[in-house]
């Protein structure tokens, strides 16, 4: 619901909070998350600090290591 705080976690971890606008909500971590699997859950924070049931579990994979290029031909021929 709009202008409701959500408190995010992965695991028992609280990686921050984001705003509701409407009915949609985005979040970017203050630093980076490193290579992982992660399963963020977002709760509802009330004025008192109470959470929600938790929300939708939203599972990812972060992996920063590039693809290894085992071998290159570039074509030569022109037309």
């Amino acid at each position: 619901m709009s202008g409701e705080t959500l408190q995010i976690y992965s695991g028992s971890n609280l990686l921050g909070t984001a705003q509701v606008s409407g009915s949609a909500w985005s979040f970017t971590p203050s630093s980076p998350l490193s290579d992982s699997s992660y399963a963020i859950t977002p709760f509802v924070a009330d004025i008192a600090g109470n959470l929600s049931p938790s929300g939708n579990i939203y599972s990812f994979t972060i992996d920063s290591t590039g693809p290894t290029l085992s071998s290159y031909s570039p074509n030569t021929t022109s037309g």
